[in-house]
């Protein structure tokens, strides 16, 4: 689960020579993802311009739309600054708001500021004409590529993209947005992604931002070494290209804390020491177990200039969390929750919230619903199991049976049969009903079929067999349960030394079943042998076998007598 982040390095026209180095100057540390310098460098032309400059508005607008670890709402912030000066009527800033109709859905009012830019776009004059329609058409892509699937309209830009490769042929921006909004049409887009990312890798074989692109692709369906290849491949086009690092420390902060800080001090090296850089070492002294001495490093930005920076109050909750104390972890939880705006929240950012509120009973609502959201949203497989099991666990606090059985069922349903963790999918699944039955037995049927599913799918794996004996037993079907006892005992002896106790328990289940109920001492007696044949210490067990053997001896004693006479 990562943070996307669209930046490319634009063409600057239009402005004098000195103020064009400055403003791309801005542009270039908003592509490595400086953004505590990009936003000081735009904010002063910005400031101290003569007379307003679009692009220059544009691109001090796009610093607080990406600068989503740091801004608490950089899409009210970039929208605030983009209406300020919208009497312009200037193509770039058109553009901006018309991304903001994007993230706000609002597509028709979003496509026709973009062909309102074009239209003026079209009446760029110079030898640079062609690349500066390229490089607002490449804007225009770039829009649809922020935020998620449901943000933006693929189909309507990538023609626009299109044009715009065909406009300025070495320009290797407008491949990356055609790869990104390839992407979000979905899975089967995967192909033309890769394909766009490689163009823009081909136009200009120093573009980090192409090799990293390649990179997040394979991040995202957790192909390490893939992602790998790519991302050193990046490094060496460009190793100040800091944004790899921070993608391997991502990777590495939950299962190898020496390689998180390898590419952590990588990062660092290549940043700008801004607030990021700050949270980001706080962050590594959250994972690596440091609670105290990261609350300590994240005391010190809350007093500081980056006592603004919108995740440092989710951290703080989250090693408060780690620590027990469940009033400072729900308390700067609450405070992180209210003041930071949807859009500028991640995967990790809802998957957090509802850790801390899971174990809270009144909160266990937010907790599913906060759990759900980084489900949805998140991509990776592993990441999306550990919420599906915390969202289950906070149904349970909540006392939801019926909600919890619902979840975990469309878990399995939603699962292919040869999928990783299909297994366990339908095991929760089936359990969930096991549960559910003790107290409505309208859902014995729905156990009994998953466990029976289990141990058809599963035939070397126990739970199937054992859970479909205790779903008929439950629900007080013993003659159904019978031959599911025996397809366990079965089983069971294929290994009579492990699951000894076991077969015991089965065995003795049978031998009061025959005796007691059905009247059968034949089979009983058989039981009986069973039992003293796994276990020759126990005493019982050869009492009541020699007691029923005695029994039947007498009796079939008294029958022969009775049939000579």
């Amino acid at each position: 689960m990562k943070k996307v982040v669209f930046s490319f390095l634009a063409v600057v026209c239009a402005v004098s020579m000195a103020a064009a180095q400055k403003l791309e100057d801005g542009v270039k540390a908003l592509y490595y993802q400086k953004y505590t310098d990009a936003e000081k460098i735009l904010q002063d032309l910005v400031s101290k311009a003569k007379s307003p400059d679009g692009q220059t508005i544009y691109w001090l607008g796009q610093v607080y739309l990406e600068n989503t670890y740091g801004e608490t709402d950089g899409v009210d912030k970039a929208n605030t600054l983009y209406q300020k000066y919208a009497n312009l009527n200037d193509p770039w800033i058109l553009v901006g708001l018309g991304e903001i109709d994007y993230i706000n859905k609002n597509k028709q009012a979003a496509e026709q500021k973009f062909e309102t830019a074009m239209a003026g776009a079209s009446k760029f004059k110079g030898k640079h004409k062609d690349e500066d329609q390229a490089n607002l058409m490449t804007a225009i892509g770039r829009a649809s590529a922020y935020g998620n699937r449901d943000q933006g309209d693929p189909s309507y830009v990538i023609p626009i993209l299109q044009k715009a490769m065909d406009l300025d042929k070495a320009n290797p921006n407008p491949c990356v947005f055609l790869g990104i909004n390839f992407l979000k049409l979905g899975g089967d887009q995967g192909g033309n992604a890769f394909v766009a990312f490689n163009n823009a890798i081909t136009r200009d074989p120093a573009f980090a931002l192409g090799y990293y692109r390649m990179g997040l692709i394979f991040h995202s369906q957790n192909n390490f070494d893939v992602m790998d290849e790519w991302y050193k491949k990046g490094i060496t086009a460009d190793p100040a290209y800091a944004p790899i690092y921070l993608d391997y420390f991502n990777y590495f902060k939950n299962s190898d804390y020496n390689k998180a800080k390898t590419y952590l001090d990588l990062y660092v090296k290549n940043s700008d020491n801004g607030c990021n850089v700050q949270y980001f070492q706080a962050d590594y002294l959250f994972r690596s177990g440091s609670y105290q001495e990261s609350i300590n490093k994240g005391k010190e930005m809350e007093a500081g200039s980056c006592a603004n920076f919108s995740h440092l109050n989710l951290l703080l909750a989250m090693n408060y969390h780690r620590l027990g104390d469940t009033a400072q972890a729900v308390s700067y939880a609450k405070k992180f929750f209210a003041n930071t705006s949807a859009s500028n929240l991640m995967p990790d950012d809802y998957a957090f919230g509802g850790f801390i509120y899971k174990d809270v009973p009144e909160m266990a609502d937010t907790a599913v619903k906060y759990l759900k959201t980084a489900y949805d949203l998140d991509t990776i497989p592993e990441e999306k199991a550990i919420y599906a099991d915390s969202i289950a666990t906070a149904l349970e606090n909540a006392n939801k049976p019926v909600e919890k059985y619902n979840w975990l069922r469309k878990l399995y349903d939603e699962k292919d049969s040869t999928s990783d963790g299909y297994n366990t999918a339908m095991f929760n699944a089936g359990y969930a009903a096991f549960e559910l039955a003790q107290q409505d037995s309208n859902y014995w049927p729905s156990a009994d079929s998953l466990f029976h599913k289990y141990k058809t799918k599963y035939p070397e794996q126990p739970y199937g067999y054992l859970y479909s004996v205790r779903s008929k037993l439950m629900a007080k079907d013993t003659a159904a349960a019978i031959p599911e006892i025996n397809d366990f005992i079965t089983f069971m002896k294929k290994d009579s030394v492990k699951y000894k106790d076991d077969l015991i328990g089965q065995y003795s289940f049978l031998a009061n079943y025959y005796v007691n109920e059905k009247g059968d001492y034949e089979n009983g007696l058989k039981m009986f042998d069973s039992i003293y044949a796994l276990d020759p210490t126990n005493t019982q067990a050869k009492e009541f076998g020699d007691q029923i053997r005695a029994y039947l001896a007498k009796k079939n004693g008294q029958a022969d007598s009775s049939s000579k006479k």
